[in-house]
């Protein structure tokens, strides 16, 4: 293939077969057309097929089911030796496309008489996603003509197969190598051990920074492990286990959303499969997670911190110099424009260590983070709130006081401060 041309594919489902030659002297006109493949879905599983590949909840019966049809469908994998890009609407936005496939799809749905009976990629980026899930092969393994041990697609006109993780993963490498084409991600932290093990333990489930929660759970089969919709606890069948991961995603307070953002931007790929932090994302996010997100330090995050950090920040006998640590932490988030954010209500907020991390960061853009803690009770819930949820808000507000006061007026005159004011409160 010229370093010019793309590979792309369409997709004719059963409602668009009717026009099929039609479609595919067109295609060829246009495209060289590479492989043509016949697919066939199970009746139980065609639903749950059509959510994980097009990222929205398609349940039994919908629409876009009975529009598209459940019968057999075609593929049909193409190169563009001479792609050009143009701004277009697509379903999610604007977006720059391939425009030539993207009119040539437009031009399709007309002839099928309007509607979305035919599919098509529009960009290398989409190709590859769609390509590992409907033959489990990712896009440089087919330019390459190679089948990995998990390729659903044995090289013939037709498969009677399901979307790649139908049934759940063969191993952690298998879900990886989908997870590489198909969503943005990187691995935190504890992924030493990762493709071919994990951490059991107080760290055992793998936690992933990635760009859209929804669509993640859909490619992975992930299924909640706890009902309330913030939590992002969720099982994915590996290898006939449930495997438990936590999808943090870009936006939800984790980190700074420009931290998540540059996360994902510059994740590097370790074991040839796995996407991890850059050094410096690794080193300061493990900092952050233990000083802000945990009430005391783990000695295997010390350990780790012996390794990567400068000298001075671990002590002699082998403690977080948790002073050292925050003043580090706080210039490094200030030289990189990062705040410290409030996450989810599971996470544990450490108030007195974001005070401390705070007092090295810029006092012209003031910390938001205080009144995200206090309002943090009723954030992702409905509008109603629950009972009890403005005494704790209150309460929290009460105790991020009483600490605040106590790291500035110290131990001693907190004390007294405290006992006169009872003691004008008794009098009154």
């Amino acid at each position: 293939m010229s370093d010019a041309a793309e590979s792309h594919l369409f997709v004719l489902w059963s409602a668009a077969r009717s026009i099929e030659k039609r479609i595919l002297d067109d295609i060829a006109e246009n495209f060289e057309i590479v492989r043509t493949v016949e697919i066939r879905w199970s009746e139980e599983a065609f639903s749950e097929n059509l959510t994980r590949f097009y990222g929205l909840l398609l349940p039994p019966g919908s629409s876009k089911e009975t529009h598209v049809g459940t019968d057999p469908f075609l593929v049909v994998v193409v190169r563009d030796h001479a792609p050009r890009y143009a701004m277009e609407a697509t379903s999610r936005g604007p977006a720059e496309v391939n425009a030539t496939v993207f009119g040539a799809k437009a031009r399709y749905r007309e002839w099928t008489g309007g509607g979305h009976k035919v599919h098509a990629t529009n960009s290398p980026q989409e190709f590859d996603h769609d390509l590992v899930l409907l033959l489990g092969r990712n896009a440089e393994d087919f330019e390459n003509g190679d089948f990995p041990e998990f390729a659903l697609d044995d090289g013939g006109s037709s498969l009677s197969v399901d979307l790649a993780g139908a049934e759940g993963w063969d191993s952690l490498r298998h879900l990886f190598y989908v997870l590489n084409s198909t969503t943005p991600y990187v691995v935190l932290r504890n992924f030493n051990v990762l493709p071919d093990a994990y951490y059991a333990g107080s760290h055992g489930d793998i936690d992933l920074m990635v760009r859209n929660f929804e669509e993640t759970a859909y490619v992975a089969g992930a299924t909640k492990v706890y009902a309330k919709d913030y939590r992002v606890h969720v099982k994915v069948k590996v290898g006939g286990d449930d495997v438990l991961f936590d999808f943090r995603f870009v936006g939800d307070g984790y980190y700074d959303r420009a931290w998540e953002e540059r996360m994902l931007a510059e994740a590097v790929t370790t074991g040839d499969v796995v996407r991890v932090p850059s050094r410096d994302d690794y080193f300061f996010g493990l900092l952050y997670h233990a000083l802000i997100h945990k009430k005391a330090v783990a000695q295997d995050y010390v350990r780790s911190f012996s390794e990567l950090a400068p000298q001075g920040i671990v002590t002699s006998d082998g403690y977080l110099d948790v002073k050292t640590a925050s003043t580090m932490l706080g210039s490094w988030l200030e030289s990189n424009h990062f705040r410290i954010c409030v996450p989810e209500r599971s996470v544990q907020f450490n108030v007195r260590n974001a005070l401390r991390t705070q007092r090295h960061m810029s006092r012209i853009r003031p910390a938001l983070w205080p009144l995200s803690l206090v309002a943090r009770p009723w954030s992702r819930l409905s509008l109603r709130p629950r009972r009890g949820m403005l005494r704790r808000s209150v309460d929290g507000l009460r105790r991020m006081v009483g600490q605040s006061a106590r790291m500035i007026l110290g131990e001693a005159r907190w004390d007294r401060l405290k006992s006169r004011l009872r003691g004008s409160r008794t009098s009154s």
